[in-house]
């Protein structure tokens, strides 16, 4: 599936408010060049590295759209000063994507392995994540999406440090 694809997707199933967010997340991922992995048609990636996958999801209740974290620890200690925002760290870890059986709202990740993986998100520990995507953000609104767009831009610091090393 090619980013055109992706689009036309997003315009053919989404609407309103939900169809222009993601249609936004979709241009931001483009300007700044971050790669389109055309085998699974979702996902994204900096220098070989995977950042998020961007789904279209008819199975959720409401129709919509939903960014999966990379599997990764997201460490503010590995990013120096890079996040000292509090309102970020805490969007983050308010979004820590909890496998299935070990969720208190009920929701299923999906991953189908359990129990799930250890992971810390910016400095603290968080057990029984899902193993393919450490954050999950569902429909998110206009105004969550600064924030992923801030979280983007940290994961591509932090893969493009580890690349120099």
């Amino acid at each position: 599936m090619s980013e055109i694809l992706i689009e036309n997707t997003i315009n053919d199933h989404l609407t309103g408010e939900i169809q222009k967010n993601a249609l936004d997340f979709l241009d931001f991922m483009r300007t700044n060049e971050l790669l389109h992995n055309a085998a699974d048609g979702t996902s994204f990636s900096y220098l070989g590295e995977e950042i998020c996958l961007m789904i279209q999801d008819d199975k959720a209740p409401i129709s919509g759209w939903i960014i999966f974290w990379a599997d990764c620890d997201i460490d503010n200690g590995e990013h120096g000063n890079f996040c000292s925002d509090e309102r970020l760290i805490d969007f983050a870890q308010n979004n820590v994507n909890i496998c299935t059986n070990f969720r208190s709202n009920g929701k299923n990740c999906g991953c189908g392995q359990q129990p799930g993986e250890r992971r810390i998100v910016f400095g603290k520990e968080y057990y029984n994540c899902c193993s393919k995507c450490t954050l999950c953000f569902s429909n998110p609104s206009a105004e969550s999406l600064e924030s992923i767009k801030k979280l983007v831009e940290i994961r591509k610091h932090s893969i493009a440090e580890k690349k120099k090393k």
